[in-house]
């Protein structure tokens, strides 16, 4: 398979930095790996992550800075993981030792739903129409898609030992991965007709573990994720050829984009916009995690949230960005507790 992927490594301050707003979600506790972890923001500022304290509950705040908690019933370790435009959210939970998923409407209403004959389900990505996609396991692994209705289908990759769906954009393209007989990754986008395109990020690692990893998709059919390489080192790419593309199918053989942080021993794009700028977090050489924004042509920005810690396992950790450019996250501070962001221009 070719693979003409280039690398970019620029700095440039074409947005500038951004103005960080910080919270803390009710219940959030104040000891060593609790607080505030924010993992998905819509486009319009609804803020949806994990209160970790005494228990764990998931929250949703307003653009207006309400928040509220919740948890499905009989839930514990909930798990919010995507939130949409209508402020639909799904994510996973443990019930009685079986991890389940749900999806929670705008009023509140919570649905549960495991896929038949599996022990985990993990629902991973939501869309503006309310499809979610996921991954299962009970013994290998495999990927999947709820339906609106309800309706559960499978996600296999031909030849894989393991499927995992890990986004979807709202035309219903699902961007994810899987692993070969070697137990080493690989990315694929799966179309609505049922085609799945597979494809290797520049450099990706052939050893146990190590290879591609798809992390999101935009409605332009852009993908992003980061790969590992033979030195277990993570690079970001993204698909920028392909972002805002109305012709498919989709082909690896297009020009796509691999790119490190000056100075990053590893760098982990999350969440990619409609303008096919990128988000995620890059790890220095002491250990200590920043923020960075990527965009087309190649322009990286950095950024720490106020009061983010300096220590290793500590700093600045992006999930998310919407079309507006506003990004949001959590920090870890200096004792080791996260606390949620939003960061605008």
């Amino acid at each position: 398979m070719r693979n003409p992927f280039v690398m970019v490594l620029f700095a440039a301050a074409m947005y500038g930095q951004p103005i960080f707003t910080t919270f803390d979600a009710p219940g959030a506790g104040t000891g060593d790996h609790q607080g505030t972890f924010a993992v998905s923001m819509n486009g319009g500022g609804t803020i949806t992550g994990t209160s970790l304290g005494a228990t764990q509950t998931g929250f949703v705040r307003d653009p207006d800075g309400t928040m509220t908690s919740f948890n499905p019933p009989n839930a514990t370790y909930t798990t919010p993981t995507s939130i949409n435009d209508s402020g639909v959210i799904t994510g996973y939970y443990n019930n009685a030792g079986v991890t389940t998923s749900f999806v929670r409407s705008s009023d509140g209403t919570i649905t549960s739903f495991t896929v038949p004959n599996e022990s985990i389900t993990e629902a991973l990505s939501i869309n503006s129409t309310g499809v979610v996609v996921g991954w299962d396991q009970s013994g290998l692994g495999h990927g999947f898609m709820r339906a609106v209705d309800g309706s559960i289908t499978s996600i296999d990759v031909a030849g894989a030992q393991s499927t995992y769906a890990t986004a979807i954009n709202d035309a219903g393209l699902i961007a994810g991965d899987y692993t070969d007989v070697n137990n080493v990754f690989h990315g694929f986008v799966l179309f609505t007709d049922g085609t799945i395109t597979t494809f290797d990020a520049p450099g990706a690692g052939s050893g146990y573990g190590q290879g591609t990893f798809p992390n999101g998709i935009n409605n332009g059919s852009a993908v992003t994720g980061c790969d590992s390489d033979s030195a277990g080192k993570a690079h970001g790419f993204v698909s920028i050829g392909f972002n805002l593309r109305t012709s498919f199918p989709w082909s690896s053989d297009g020009p796509v984009t691999s790119f490190v942080v000056a100075g990053a021993v590893a760098t982990n794009p999350y969440s990619i916009n409609d303008h096919a700028d990128v988000v995620g977090d890059f790890k220095s050489a002491t250990g200590v995690f920043g923020g960075f924004l990527w965009y087309s042509p190649g322009y990286i920005e950095t950024a720490s949230a106020p009061g983010a810690g300096t220590l290793s396992g500590q700093g600045t950790f992006p999930m998310s960005i919407n079309y507006a450019r506003s990004i949001a996250g959590y920090y870890i501070d200096s004792s080791g507790v996260a606390h949620g962001f939003v960061g605008s221009r």
